[in-house]
């Protein structure tokens, strides 16, 4: 879900046509506010935390989170486009996508669907479709926060390591029946 609402946020700031300094300034505020994440929780991890930093930094998160509100608040206000494109849900179906797809050169919609035990995949060409239901890794949810949490704190390593890891779970068996097909992905 997390990635879906990143994708249709930054398709309306898009399509809405969002002040390029704007989308930085939120762009920022978020980068700050996941450094700030990082510094706490690699501070609370310590045997004997130094509370008072933890206080600044907690305070100053506080500040950062306002600003953040505010200017999305200020965001969807001044745009009511974005508002409408950031929340609405729109679906299409198969035998649409597989029109769509057809046009495209060697194409294939991959869509996952994470429940509390299991992994839906759908896969969608121009002349296939195909749902499996495979079993969850135990830690996968896990794997994901620290994916994201990789991702945002700029660690390279991990980033590679876990994204190898979920690149097996997700891809690399889909990868051997779709060989040389560009792939689109999606999970909820």
């Amino acid at each position: 879900m997390l990635l879906l609402n990143a994708i249709k946020d930054a398709e309306a700031k898009l399509i809405a046509n969002i002040d390029p300094s704007l989308i930085e300034k939120e762009k920022s505020i978020r980068q700050r506010l996941s450094v700030l994440d990082e510094k706490m929780m690699q501070e609370r991890a310590l045997s004997a935390p130094d509370t008072q930093r933890l206080n600044q930094w907690q305070a100053q998160h506080f500040d950062l989170y306002k600003a953040y509100e505010q200017l999305l608040q200020h965001l969807e206000t001044t745009n009511p486009n974005y508002h409408y494109l950031k929340y609405s849900i729109g679906t299409t179906s198969v035998a649409d996508l597989q029109v769509w797809l057809a046009t495209q050169t060697q194409t294939a919609l991959i869509s996952y669907m994470v429940t509390a035990n299991c992994l839906f995949v759908f896969v969608v060409t121009a002349a296939h479709f195909e749902a499996m239901r495979l079993p969850l890794p135990s830690n996968f949810k896990a794997q994901i926060e620290e994916f994201m949490d990789s991702i945002n704190c700029h660690n390279q390593d991990d980033y590679v390591e876990i994204g190898y890891e979920l690149y097996q779970i997700l891809l690399q068996n889909l990868c051997k029946l779709l060989h040389n097909t560009c792939l689109m992905c999606s999970i909820w």
